[in-house]
């Protein structure tokens, strides 16, 4: 099997050096634990198509889906007061092309979670995805 083959069924190569200097290629199952599960959004499709086609500058805060009275105001303590800053906030974890999908939401459901206290923070980072995506500013696409 090559090292691609391998990765791509979840089982990740390293290599090893014996005792005689011998290099041996040996293989690991790396299982990972995410605290984003875009299943868990409860974001309804038409909701989501409906805020997707908006201008950044055509909406509240509060138009945001996810996003009510008491998760502005935190966000607002963290100094974040526009749609503009939390997408902001979004891209900024889309370093290179390199990153997957997955790792981009994961790292904003994870920044995003402390500040929010768990409340709609799958709907937030679903509906970030979308946008970013809808924009051509995020590939959604391989997770």
């Amino acid at each position: 099997n090559s090292v691609a083959e391998d990765a791509s069924k979840g089982s990740n190569p390293f290599i090893l050096r014996t005792s005689d200097g011998i290099n041996k290629i040996s293989h690991c199952t790396i299982s990972m634990s995410f605290n984003y599960n875009e299943s868990k959004s409860s974001l309804r499709a038409d909701t989501v198509v409906e805020f997707v086609q908006k201008s950044l500058l055509d909406f509240k805060m509060n138009e945001i889906p996810g996003m009510g009275p008491a998760s502005i105001s935190k966000f607002e303590d963290h100094g974040i007061y526009t749609p503009a800053q939390i997408l902001a906030k979004f891209l900024s974890f889309v370093h290179d092309d390199a990153v997957a999908p997955r790792e981009v939401m994961e790292s904003f459901y994870n920044w995003a979670n402390p500040i929010m206290g768990k409340a709609n923070t799958h709907n937030l980072t679903f509906a970030m995805a979308n946008y970013a995506a809808e924009h051509g500013l995020f590939n959604y696409e391989g997770n």
